[in-house]
């Protein structure tokens, strides 16, 4: 996996897949069962999801979406 270069940027889903080496329908299957941060969705709940940079590092950082979410609480 490579550094996400600006933590103020918003990631795709496409670049998520790329992240990860998967396909786009995988990072979808992820985000329903909830393995992901949650994404922004800055047009309302229908519109395209984004990930922030910044979320998708600390969720690297702590190895798995259990981990990355108990880090969030103690925040």
């Amino acid at each position: 996996m490579s550094e996400i270069p600006n933590p103020m940027e918003l990631l795709t889903m496409a670049d998520l897949a790329r992240l990860f080496g998967k396909s786009e329908r995988t990072i979808q299957r992820w985000v329903g069962q909830k393995r992901l941060p949650t994404p922004v969705r800055p047009g309302g709940p229908d519109s395209t999801p984004y990930w922030r940079a910044k979320d998708m590092d600390d969720y690297f950082a702590a190895g798995n979406i259990g981990a990355y979410r108990r880090s969030r609480r103690h925040q």
